[in-house]
């Protein structure tokens, strides 16, 4: 897959699915974006960009979105169209 298509993929269709506003839909965007990153980094053994504070914040509020994603598909399914969630 291209370089940076599933990050974008993934920030896009969190921020559609759990906010209707678009300034929520930006914080979530970053929220997903910092998560990405550091898990990126992890996985790529850039740990010279890795700090016990930035992995923690990136790790919180990556949870945060992800439970709040779970417990909304849970309570409500899945969107219509959810392929199409870009």
């Amino acid at each position: 897959m291209e370089n940076g298509k599933i990050s974008r993929k993934l920030r896009s269709r969190a921020a559609n699915f759990l906010a209707t506003d678009m300034e929520r839909r930006e914080k979530i965007r970053e929220c997903v974006r910092k998560f990405y990153d550091v898990r990126s980094d992890i996985i790529h053994n850039r740990t010279d960009r890795l700090t016990e504070r930035r992995i923690r914040e990136a790790f919180f509020s990556g949870f945060d979105i992800a439970q709040r994603s779970l417990f909304k598909l849970l309570s409500e399914g899945p969107p219509e169209k959810w392929g199409d969630l870009e």
